[in-house]
């Protein structure tokens, strides 16, 4: 995986609508597939959120805001604090770096070697986990184990390789999280906490407010108007689709 937000180093303001100009293009190059997803006006507002964070964690460079929307696009929104991802706030919240652009040379590296584990240097990771993710069972009772041991074999499975480096206690924390957040959309059902818990650990933790997952807030919005069943069909319809046409 390949992250090179030097390239974008020749202007001084991030404001500048040259710097505007080139890392639109510069997006649509590298991540074709997301800009497609996300269309113009997401893409506008993505690049106004990495502005935004930019300035907020200090790094208010051209460098540190293309690094921070790559990621953003990688990761998930709000990746800088999703729980399976410690680093980068371990990294962006760090205020020993006097220098931004070393804070943000330091995220890059972090962020390359977790993308190379988890993802594979040509995706082959993330591909291979989006298509288990197709063909992973949801529905059916917890059985004999527990939410917690239930899930976990579940996102093992799911994805091996991310789950090895995030480590059993990160998984479980995550779980532990996600069971808590289903209920804000009256989610009480195995299939249901199964597709949301297992679209925050394939997406990122904040994947119900990510616009390039504009599908998964509006099947999770109508909490007061469809029943459950009938949003956790629609939430898991959708996902499906996504991944097909993701690795198509």
């Amino acid at each position: 995986m390949q992250l090179r937000p030097e390239q974008l180093m020749a202007f001084d303001s991030i404001h500048s609508a040259v710097f505007d100009k080139r890392l639109i293009e510069h997006l649509r190059a590298s991540f074709p597939r997301h800009c497609l997803f996300l269309g113009d006006e997401q893409l506008h507002a993505t690049i106004s959120y990495g502005k935004e964070c930019s300035t907020k964690y200090g790094v208010a460079t051209q460098a540190g805001v293309t690094l921070l929307i790559e990621l953003t696009l990688l990761l998930g929104r709000h990746f800088d604090v999703d729980p399976q991802l410690p680093w980068a706030m371990g990294v962006l919240g760090n205020d020993a770096f006097g220098d931004p652009h070393l804070k943000v040379r330091q995220l890059h590296a972090e962020a390359i070697v977790y993308l190379d584990a988890v993802a594979g240097q040509s995706n082959e990771h993330l591909n291979a986990a989006l298509q288990r993710a197709v063909n992973e069972p949801v529905h059916g009772p917890w059985g004999g184990e527990s939410i917690e041991e239930d899930l976990v074999t579940r996102l093992k499975r799911v994805w091996p390789e991310k789950y090895e480096l995030l480590g059993e206690d990160t998984v479980k924390q995550l779980i532990k999280i996600g069971v808590a957040r289903t209920h804000i959309y009256r989610i009480s059902t195995a299939p249901g906490i199964r597709v949301y818990v297992g679209l925050m650990y394939v997406l990122g933790s904040g994947f119900d407010g990510d616009p390039l997952f504009s599908w998964a807030r509006e099947s999770l919005a109508a909490a007061d108007q469809q029943d459950q069943e009938t949003r956790v069909r629609r939430l898991y319809a959708a996902a499906i689709e996504h991944f097909r046409r993701w690795y198509a």
